[in-house]
């Protein structure tokens, strides 16, 4: 979407995929949501998009689908690794412990259990920009879907936030977040020049700014949408979204 590239196309991946023994839509059923509007109009730019995938299993899945659909050279990036606040390695489920498959979206950090493991390396986001990321200018999208050590990579960014338009993260009481709360990532967001929204369907709820005294307790199940204030455009457009939300309308 971003490159407005037509060969990342889909229906294509799925396909590729599905050959590959991954049938499932997904967890999001992202198989089925429709193509990104490409705007045909207007020529492909040049660009890095990077998958970070620990899951040895799944990693070989997506390396095998990049490479049958030739998108290693329209500078798509999979990356068998880890993200945490530090560099090292971690001993990693080899696959989903549910029949061995690939493609499992609930192992986190400390999901390795007895022999069915293999250690991976790991970087922190700072780390792993500044030895993996050719470019050195903006970064438009940063999405962060770790089970539960979203503030374990933020932590980690270092500077790598500094360059980030558009944040997403998820956050809920599993893994790390069971000791951290809302408030403290926001705030430190906000610090850094974000501003964070509760992600609805095409709703969007301000937090930064807005904090509620629940959030220092609560851990529902959600995604926050986070803006860099510098990328005005975008910002305008959040934010007016989260306005034309709260409308209530006037008794006539």
């Amino acid at each position: 979407m971003g490159l407005r590239n037509p060969k990342f196309d889909k229906a294509q991946w799925a396909k590729a995929l599905a050959g590959l023994g991954l049938s499932d839509p997904g967890a999001c059923r992202q198989k089925n949501s429709p193509q990104f509007d490409l705007k045909k109009d207007l020529p492909p730019r040049k660009g890095e998009v990077h998958c970070v995938e620990p899951m040895p299993m799944t990693f070989q899945a997506l390396e095998n689908a990049t490479q049958g659909l030739n998108l290693g050279d329209e500078g798509f990036v999979v990356t068998k690794a880890a993200i945490s606040s530090r560099d090292g390695s971690v001993p990693f489920p080899k696959a989903n412990t549910r029949g061995g498959k690939a493609g499992s979206e609930t192992s986190g950090l400390d999901s390795c259990k007895g022999d069915k493991c293999e250690k991976v390396p790991m970087f922190s986001l700072q780390t792993y920009v500044d030895k993996f990321v050719k470019s050195k200018g903006p970064i438009n999208i940063l999405s962060i879907d770790v089970e539960g050590f979203d503030f374990d990579v933020l932590f980690g960014a270092g500077t790598v936030l500094d360059r980030t338009q558009y944040l997403e993260f998820e956050f809920h009481a599993i893994g790390a977040w069971v000791k951290y709360h809302l408030t403290d990532i926001v705030g430190l967001l906000d610090g850094k020049g974000f501003t964070c929204y509760w992600a609805g369907n095409d709703r969007l709820w301000r937090i930064t700014g807005c904090l509620h005294e629940i959030y220092a307790t609560a851990h529902g199940w959600s995604n926050v949408a986070c803006v860099h204030r510098s990328y005005t455009k975008l910002a305008k457009n959040m934010e007016s979204k989260f306005l034309d939300g709260i409308q209530v309308a006037q008794p006539q």
